[in-house]
């Protein structure tokens, strides 16, 4: 899904004259062409509506009238002696209102405008560059993903039975960010599966091994991936039914289901992580706060996220762990095809398959989870250590983060440093920004 952007240039009395001899030397609405060529190479997921050049006041109603249809107002240039007229028009806007000039050159029409905007109470943000403005772009696109987010939950959530950090009730999610959470039974999930067909679970199952770079336990891992397989699908005809989006699982619920029954643990690790590569943020132990953490990466970045505990910790190294047993692959991006995971056991227990993705060493990464009222979205950034199955991030700000941040356990993990999308997203959405490292931004 895609940003729609209007871009907006105001022009009218041309100051300084610079069509005389002695006139000023510069013209910056003659690059506006060079401008928008830029930004249909380097913005991705945006929709760059056809620029608009408002002349004079009397051309804002038509102006405004376009804006009503986009999701953004872009304001690309400003016309200093049009300056006073163009921010009461932009204080106007039907839309969040977003401004960019030059890379690192906002200039002074631009701070002038933007500092009308913010104390006039207008959503409004300055991108200092075109970084800052694919930030700004992405963390209003997943606002608006967010509000067309259909979420499935297969058992309890509403309160979670293993999360305490986590909403007591579904409307909130409806009421704060536009989520349609859509939940169904273990009794349910458990009916798909014995109803799933085998043939069809073992093809999947030997799909998912031969791509593995390695398994580990092997009889464990073959003796339970077809029955694994089977939940994949059945949770698979459950989201195309529901017509979800994003996924979670009360997998504590199945666990306990599955090994009283069967004397196995038929996990949704594998699951997850195929679903992950396909676009579909899924979490585990019906987590919401977290999976919002997936979504908003998702969403910021067009790629797959990792979802983990925030188990360890080394204040003198500056590094969190956040770990779990339900990889996510391709998080850069480079690979057409579900692959560069390694298979074991769950949990060391002879059952169960659990799925792990190395990671690199010096990748900026974004930790991020909500609160369970939804009045925070909390996260870190910083960058990897080469790890064989989880994240480890070197951050500065470990005991800020853990003291003052931390809103719960599970966090959504993504490449990249997403901090000014997530500020931005909270701002839009009306809630804090609880960012380690910047109890002023609080």
């Amino acid at each position: 899904m895609s940003l729609k952007v209007l871009p907006v240039a105001f022009h009218g009395v041309l100051w300084g004259h610079p069509d005389l001899k002695h006139g000023r030397k510069f013209n910056p609405q003659d690059r506006l062409s060079e401008k928008m060529d830029a930004y249909a190479e380097q913005l991705e997921r945006v929709e760059m509506l056809e620029l608009i050049e408002v002349n004079d006041r009397d051309e804002v109603p038509a102006m405004l009238k376009q804006a009503a249809e986009a999701d953004v107002l872009l304001c690309v240039y400003s016309e200093l002696l049009a300056s006073t007229w163009a921010a009461a028009a932009m204080e106007q806007s039907p839309v969040p209102v977003v401004m960019h000039n030059n890379d690192n050159y906002p200039g002074a029409v631009m701070t002038d405008v933007y500092g009308y905007l913010q104390t006039s109470g207008r959503e409004a943000y300055l991108a200092l560059n075109t970084p800052e403005l694919e930030q700004v772009l992405g963390g209003l696109r997943a606002k608006k993903m967010l509000a067309e987010t259909t979420m499935l939950i297969i058992g309890d959530a509403f309160p979670s039975p293993s999360q305490a950090a986590s909403p007591a009730e579904a409307e909130i999610l409806t009421d704060r960010l536009g989520v349609t959470p859509v939940v169904r039974s273990i009794d349910e999930l458990l009916k798909r599966y014995q109803e799933t067909d085998e043939k069809a679970a073992a093809e999947v199952a030997a799909d998912w091994l031969a791509r593995a770079d390695r398994v580990e336990n092997r009889e464990a891992v073959e003796e339970d991936i077809v029955g694994i397989a089977k939940v994949n699908l059945a949770v698979r005809q459950m989201l195309d039914e529901t017509g979800a989006n994003a996924f979670t699982i009360d997998c504590r619920d199945w666990d306990e289901l599955t090994m009283e029954m069967f004397g196995r643990f038929y996990g949704p690790c594998m699951t997850l992580t195929a679903l992950r590569f396909e676009g579909i943020p899924a979490a585990c132990e019906g987590d919401v706060c977290a999976l919002l953490g997936l979504c908003a990466l998702t969403y910021m970045s067009g790629l797959p996220a990792f979802l983990g505990n925030i188990g360890r910790l080394n204040p003198d190294e500056d590094w969190i762990a956040v770990e779990h047993a339900a990889a996510a692959a391709n998080m850069d991006g480079s690979s057409d095809e579900l692959g560069g995971y390694w298979l074991t056991d769950y949990q060391s227990r002879g059952t169960g398959c659990a799925s792990y993705c190395p990671v690199p060493a010096g990748r900026h990464a974004t930790a991020v989870r909500f609160d369970r009222n939804l009045e925070a979205v909390s996260f870190f950034t910083g960058t990897t250590r080469e790890t064989e199955r989880c994240f480890e991030i070197v951050t500065p700000h470990v005991q800020d983060f853990m003291h003052r941040c931390l809103v719960g356990d599970h966090h959504g993990v993504g490449f990249g440093d997403h901090g000014l999308a997530l500020r931005t997203l909270a701002n839009s959405v009306g809630m804090r920004a609880l960012e380690a490292g910047k109890p002023w931004l609080d």
